[in-house]
């Protein structure tokens, strides 16, 4: 073969080869778009319980549960991801259901304890049948995400639940709680709303009977009727602060008292939680 034959058969074949190598980001972009796992690094594995990812440092893991798929599989990929800085305080569960339960609290705790054993844990429920969000909790997790926070951060969610938008409220409720974890503060406007009821019923009272005291027109009958009208002021109060709230806050272990839905040992054992309608 000439010797310019075979540099030009060469050449062809070197351009031929940048071409291809050109197109390699064109096909790789394809494939991402069509596949949203191509672009995304690997983690999680999908157990028989759900996509399922573990601390290897502390040995806590992460569940999700998607049950009634509310999520996309790209959305379980990334709320993975929101939960796992949880695993530093214990393991950490979302559940989507449709399973009715009269005592939704009971429900998660259940669950969680199913999957989690005793050990600190937390879960988020979504549970489309009754239309509640629930987030029950135990050991060290169950120190931090009392009752109180519970409520706070379920009715923190609620709108984002009502609107169908189920990522955005897994996420929010875990980094809220992975916030107070950490020792910061999160929005609570039900527990403000409820002292400013409780202010605002109070100073009420005080002026009531600032009044009748200087009147001397006042009669015993009337006291009675005021305290009762106050009385009656406090419960709506209590229920406005409550809202469309539950709660479950068990007895102190101290009491000395057994608690049979917590498998016959001491009620501690059950941790706690709340919930909010949506």
């Amino acid at each position: 073969m000439p010797e310019n034959a075979l540099f030009r058969k060469i050449g062809a074949s070197l351009l031929l080869a940048v071409l291809l190598l050109s197109l390699l980001p064109a096909v790789s972009f394809a494939a991402a778009k069509d596949d949203p796992y191509a672009a995304m690094p690997s983690f999680g594995i999908l157990t028989d319980t759900g996509l399922e990812w573990r601390n290897a440092d502390t040995g806590f893991r992460v569940v999700i549960l998607d049950e009634i798929d509310l999520l996309t599989p790209l959305e379980e990929r990334q709320l993975l991801g929101d939960m796992q800085p949880l695993t530093e305080y214990g393991n950490a569960a979302f559940w989507s259901t449709r399973e009715y339960s009269s005592d939704e609290i009971e429900q998660a705790r259940l669950k969680r304890r199913d999957l989690f054993e005793l050990e600190s844990g937390t879960i988020l429920v979504v549970n489309m049948e009754i239309r509640r969000v629930t987030i029950q909790s135990y050991g060290d997790m169950y120190d931090v995400l009392t009752v109180q926070r519970a409520n706070s951060i379920t009715n923190n969610v609620r709108n984002s639940l009502t609107r169908g938008e189920y990522y955005t409220a897994a996420q929010k409720a875990f980094q809220q709680m992975n916030s107070l974890l950490r020792g910061n503060r999160i929005a609570q406007p039900m527990k403000h709303l409820s002292n400013a009821c409780v202010a605002l019923m109070v100073g009420l009272m005080l002026t009531l009977a600032r009044v009748f005291r200087q009147s001397s027109t006042f009669r015993k009958a009337d006291e009675t009727q005021v305290i009762g009208a106050t009385a009656l002021a406090f419960a709506a109060a209590g229920v406005v602060s409550r809202g469309q709230r539950r709660e479950y806050d068990p007895p102190s272990s101290d009491s000395g008292s057994s608690c049979s839905s917590c498998g016959g040992s001491s009620c501690s054992s059950c941790g706690g939680g709340g919930s909010s309608s949506f």
